[in-house]
């Protein structure tokens, strides 16, 4: 702020830097999932073929990467068209998308460690792991996207 006035502008960039701190360390968080399955013990094979666990945790899976999907390229762009002048409120609502957003794509990994430890398979868990971070790639905030934003443009 200077004098008084609010700068949408170095808001938006710190925010960017903060979000992308977050997309990084989530990623990270990918990384190690997959290194943890090398020392998973192999599961009951109950566990292995419970077909009503597997379907739940795909869906679930599915849907937390639809709805990080959704946020990300339908919410975030309609709150960029705002044409008002940027307000404090609508940079940290435009923020909590982008966490949001990122939230979600790193659940679809989540999802994929109990499916892991299930299975014993590491072969079931990393397409849920590589889908994960796929969505964290896609969903990155770019500058050009976060200079729009600010700017209440699209």
């Amino acid at each position: 702020m200077r004098n008084g006035a609010f700068d949408s502008r170095a808001t938006m960039e710190r925010s960017l830097r903060f979000i992308r701190i977050l997309y990084g360390c989530l990623l990270v968080s990918l990384v190690g999932y997959a290194i943890l399955f090398e020392f998973l013990p192999p599961a009951a094979q109950s566990l292995q073929d419970s077909e009503f666990l597997n379907r739940v945790l795909i869906g679930t899976a599915v849907f937390f990467g639809v709805s990080a999907l959704a946020l990300r390229f339908v919410l975030l762009p309609k709150l960029a068209r705002r044409r008002e002048p940027v307000s404090l409120s609508q940079v940290n609502i435009l923020v909590s998308v982008h966490i949001l957003s990122a939230v979600l794509a790193e659940s679809v990994g989540v999802a994929g460690v109990p499916f892991g430890f299930m299975t014993g398979l590491q072969s079931r868990a990393l397409p849920l792991l590589a889908a994960s971070a796929v969505l964290l790639i896609l969903s990155f905030p770019r500058n050009r996207q976060i200079a729009s934003e600010s700017a209440g443009k699209s």
